[in-house]
């Protein structure tokens, strides 16, 4: 599939040249299905623009080593402060131990008790990691055990140029793995915008993909705004994570988080979800799936359940107990809102072989998400062997 990437200069509002069909398949380019060397033009449509990054100061990196397959991070901003890698930039590592700051304390109100011998599993939007420090004091409060992230900035102007989910993995003392999504090209939000995994067990085996634009059926090209001028497109990472186990041992666990398209329509959407499944995960395998899904056309909640409950019945499983090898809903039914825009954020669950892990009933609810508009999900899942 051919893919169109547009950049323009960087104070640029308007994004120009950058017409679908106006890119040729060429696999030295970034995002067109080859890999380019480090600060290697990007192109868009007849016009190419070097990025703008620099080598990372050793320094910004304190506390933080490298984790297996989880790349480190090699980069920040440019001399002109903004942050534009190529295509595809991702970087992740662990942090031993947490921080103590005052403006990060829980609040003794606010936390959720947990589930002795369960994995806490956290969805959220986190709004670009504007308000870090709210973000991360909610983010100690729940106490999740993985956090699937999206909207999480790579230096981007809203977060004062910092990586928003290496911030939150030096709080947590937890091991994170971050990619971009869209060069971020408004002058209020110069810099990356993505994706995000943090887990309190370390990440492995990390990998990222695109998702299809699929824009001959009503998806969207961000080339085309000009309220939010960026360049690139939607994208899903992943990782593994060996996570303890109801029999003293561990098991291995895949999480994946996509971010699905808004300004299109829910067949799309689904199409987008199903890349990201079929791309990220295998049937029998333990795995959680996760992120702002954008279903907020009216009944598409209960469409995308329903097109779950379809691939479940045809695997031998059901909506209420799941399947070794298909995803299950797990809220069972709770369509409690997540945003203003409706029931939006979602956390899918395959069972693995032998049944793995679990969503049980009550291990599911959505919490107040302080610090962005979007609330959470937060699920206590059983992992059983």
């Amino acid at each position: 599939m051919q893919r169109h990437w547009c950049l323009a200069v960087v104070s640029t509002l308007a994004l120009a040249g950058c017409a679908d069909g106006a890119v040729e398949e060429d696999p030295d380019l970034p995002g067109a299905g080859g890999k380019a060397d480090d600060g290697a033009a990007i192109a868009c449509g007849d016009s190419v623009i070097e990025p703008s990054f620099a080598p990372l100061d050793g320094g910004a990196l304190a506390g933080l080593t490298p984790s297996n397959g989880v790349p480190f991070p090699k980069y920040g901003p440019g001399d002109d402060g903004s942050f534009h890698p190529m295509w595809g930039y991702a970087e992740g590592g662990t942090y031993a131990q947490g921080t103590d700051d005052p403006e990060h304390r829980p609040r003794a109100n606010r936390t959720l008790p947990r589930r002795d011998g369960f994995l806490r599993v956290a969805v959220w939007n986190v709004s670009r990691g504007e308000k870090l420090d709210t973000l991360i004091r909610r983010m100690k409060e729940i106490d999740a055990d993985v956090w699937l992230l999206n909207e999480a900035d790579l230096y981007g102007q809203l977060t004062g140029n910092t990586v928003a989910a290496r911030e939150m993995a030096r709080a947590l003392g937890y091991t994170y793995y971050a990619s971009t999504e869209f060069y971020e090209l408004r002058e209020d939000r110069l810099g990356m915008s993505g994706n995000a995994i943090a887990s309190r067990y370390p990440l492995f085996d990390a990998q990222r993909i695109d998702l299809p634009i699929l824009a001959d059926q009503g998806g969207y090209d961000w080339t085309d705004s000009t309220s939010e001028p960026r360049c690139g497109g939607r994208s899903a990472i992943a990782a593994r994570a060996l996570v303890p186990n109801a029999l003293g041992g561990t098991t291995s666990v895949r999480f994946v988080t996509p971010h699905l398209e808004n300004k299109t329509n829910r067949d799309v959407r689904w199409a987008q979800y199903q890349a990201a499944r079929d791309a990220l995960t295998t049937p029998g395998e333990a795995a959680i799936l996760g992120g702002d899904f954008n279903t907020w056309h009216f009944f598409e909640g209960s469409e995308f359940r329903g097109n779950l409950r379809d691939e479940l019945d045809a695997a031998g499983g059901d909506a209420d107990r799941g399947s070794p090898n298909a995803f299950m809903d797990c809220s069972l039914g709770d369509d409690a809102t997540t945003h203003i825009a409706g029931r939006i954020d979602w956390m899918l669950l395959q069972l693995g072989q032998n049944d793995r892990i679990a969503c049980l009933p009550g291990a599911y609810s959505v919490q107040i998400g302080d610090g962005s508009d979007h609330d959470m999900v937060v699920t206590d899942v059983f992992v059983r062997r």
